[in-house]
C-alpha cells in the first residue's frame, strides 16, 4: 500500500522515487528497490547477493523463492550497515526531513489502537519507558533487520542478518543502554559466488 501511495502521490515509480529523492541525496550508493517490472520470467529472486537462510530441524536451509517477493513498500528495498548509517545521519541533522515532521514521526499514536506496550508512530515504534528511543525491525524470508535510534544519548544500533532465527532482541537493548559494544557474537552466512 505504501509503494502505491507513493507512486500516486508523486507521478513515479515506488523504485525510481527512492533512487531520485532518497538513495541519490544522501549518497546511499549501495542502496536499491528490487522490481520485477523488467522481468519476463517470474524469478521472484536477486541472483547476486547474499540468500536468507531459516532454520529447520538441526540446520541451516537456504531460503527458497516466495511468491510475495516482488511487493514493495514494506520489504524489497537492498541496502547496506553503511547505507543506513547515512540514513540515520539524515534522520540526525534534519537533511532528509525538516525537525516537525520528524518529531509527528516519533510521537505515539493513539494508545486504543494499539495492544502491544510500546506504541507506534508514523513508522516507528516508540520504546517503553524509553521516549527518545525509537526503532523499527523488519523480517522477510530468511532476513531480519533491527534499526534503534536513541536520539537523547545519539546512539544507534543497525544490523542486519541473513538468519530468520538468531540474536534477539534483548541483546540489543541491553547495547543501547550500556556504555561499552561487546562485538564479535553473531556471525553471517557467506555471501554466495
Amino acid at each position: 500500500m505504501l509503494a502505491n501511495i507513493v507512486e500516486k502521490v508523486s507521478g513515479m515509480y515506488f523504485e525510481d522515487f527512492m533512487t531520485e529523492r532518497i538513495f541519490k541525496p544522501l549518497g546511499m550508493d549501495s542502496s536499491f528497490v528490487y522490481n520485477m517490472r523488467g522481468d519476463t520470467a517470474v524469478s521472484l529472486y536477486v541472483e547476486e547477493g547474499t540468500p536468507g537462510y531459516y532454520h529447520r530441524g538441526w540446520r541451516w536451509r537456504e531460503m527458497t523463492n516466495d511468491y510475495l517477493n516482488g511487493v514493495m513498500g514494506d520489504k524489497n528495498v537492498y541496502t547496506s550497515v553503511d547505507d543506513l548509517y547515512k540514513y540515520d545521519q539524515a534522520l540526525d541533522h534534519f537533511t532528509l526531513l525538516p525537525d516537525s515532521v520528524l518529531r509527528e514521526a516519533f510521537k505515539p499514536g493513539n494508545p486504543k489502537y494499539w495492544r502491544r506496550r510500546n506504541n507506534y508512530g508514523f513508522g516507528w515504534r516508540i520504546k517503553d519507558g524509553m521516549d527518545s528511543t525509537v526503532y523499527h525491525f523488519g523480517w522477510w524470508k530468511g532476513f531480519r533487520t533491527f534499526y534503534i535510534r536513541d536520539m537523547k544519548h545519539h546512539k544507534t544500533l543497525i544490523v542486519l542478518t541473513n538468519k530468520d532465527k538468531g540474536p534477539g532482541s534483548d541483546n540489543f537493548w541491553n547495547i543501547i543502554r550500556s556504555d561499552t559494544l561487546p562485538l564479535g557474537l553473531y556471525t553471517a552466512f557467506p555471501v554466495k559466488n
